[in-house]
């Protein structure tokens, strides 16, 4: 989960100034629309959660409402917990082939 705030969607419109040194000599009253969130945000880990959440529901992870950072994975036999602590996921379970599937699924 590398760069985990990097190239999240935006989920609503936002402008920025132009930044020192990027100043267009042209237009230098232009603002830029963001496509993406980038790092200073307060809508980034936001975006970031959301996009984590989505992916982890479509996998079936069940999410406890108590804990919305923790996804629980229930398959025959098997459970993976997996905890997101700011950008960090902490993985555990009861079977090392199933922690590492899991682990494998987050890398790609």
């Amino acid at each position: 989960m590398n760069n985990a705030f990097l190239q999240r969607h935006l989920f609503e419109t936002l402008f920025m100034q132009q930044p020192p040194g990027f100043l267009d000599q042209d237009h230098p009253t232009y603002v830029y629309k963001l496509q993406k969130v980038i790092y200073g945000l307060k809508q980034t880990p936001w975006a970031w959660y959301h996009e984590l959440h989505t992916f982890f529901l479509q996998s079936s992870f069940k999410n406890y409402h108590a804990n919305t950072s923790l996804f629980v994975l229930t398959t025959t036999g098997h459970i993976i917990y997996l905890l997101i602590y700011m950008d960090d996921p902490i993985i555990i379970g009861d079977s090392t082939e199933s922690v590492d599937s899991c682990v494998a699924t987050l890398a790609h």
